[in-house]
């Protein structure tokens, strides 16, 4: 929507552009979106970025202009909604506006409408994300082509406020920006299924990693139980589940056989003892 020739015919005969973002720090500490700079998650980026651009070109969206005497009263007129510019024009400031979806600063003529490009798609080869938990600068860099139509129309100057008598006066015209301006929310419906795919996955991957760690922890207790039952008999300790076939196979020793029982049974009959038992 905006053009700017400077920017656009340096490949003619094509249209080109581009711009960038800085997203905080790590992964897009000033995002919603966790940015990522491998392949998988580069693509699903821009997928969703070229598909949400596509979109508003087919609404045909308008875009509103307005114009201020300074670039202090173009921010004040916006809400602070507009990109803080480290060197900020000293002349009169122009302001484009789409509703919930963008105000800013362009470097050029505006159309009246997104339908009036044809299509805007992303050069993917010089594209480039930084984006990784050790990232200094989480950072998004997309260059893109555009095509627009014959019919194109510079999009007109919206008048300023008007007066008791319904006439045009000189105080700036105040934009209702919307409140998700002024937030790092996700505006395009793209951009919030990109968040939900995201999340899904991150919540699959806390299910498996429990999973894991469920089951080291019995794995653990398991051993632990079984490192709790094993039979310990030396001259200082007896502790375990005490299993008298190995004890008597480790020691060298020999089980009592039946008739020394039976021995020792009518001997402790005959002295009185009817039941034998430990002493």
């Amino acid at each position: 929507m905006l053009i700017d020739p400077k920017n656009y015919f340096k490949d003619s005969p094509l249209l080109t552009g581009k711009f960038g973002l800085e997203l905080g720090k790590g992964t897009g500490s000033a995002c919603q979106l966790e940015i990522t700079d491998d392949v998988e998650s580069v693509e699903s980026l821009l997928a969703a970025l070229e598909t949400g651009v596509t979109r508003l070109i087919e609404q045909r969206l308008p875009v509103a202009t307005y114009e201020y005497e300074t670039y202090a009263e173009a921010m004040s007129c916006c809400s602070g909604s507009l990109e803080t510019l480290k060197k900020p024009p000293k002349e009169e400031v122009t302001v484009c506006y789409i509703s919930g979806i963008i105000a800013a600063i362009p470097t050029g003529p505006v159309l009246a409408n997104t339908g009036m490009l044809k299509s805007i798609t992303l050069v993917r080869k010089d594209c480039k994300i930084v984006g990784n938990k050790k990232a200094k600068n989480c950072k998004l860099d997309v260059k893109f082509v555009v095509e627009v139509s014959d019919e194109a129309e510079v999009s007109a100057v919206t008048g300023g406020e008007l007066d008791e008598n319904g006439e045009e006066c000189d105080s700036p015209v105040k934009i209702a920006v919307e409140e998700v301006l002024l937030t790092n929310e996700i505006r395009l419906t793209e951009g919030k299924l990109l968040l939900e795919l995201q999340q899904t996955k991150q919540a699959a991957e806390e299910a498996v990693a429990a999973a894991a760690a469920a089951s080291t922890a019995t794995a653990e207790k398991v051993a632990d139980d079984a490192a709790s039952d094993e039979m310990v008999v030396d001259p200082f300790t007896v502790s375990g589940i005490i299993d008298y076939n190995k004890l008597v196979e480790n020691f060298g020793s020999k089980k009592i056989p039946s008739d020394l029982l039976h021995r020792l049974e009518t001997i402790a009959k005959s002295n009185g003892v009817t039941t034998l038992h430990r002493f």
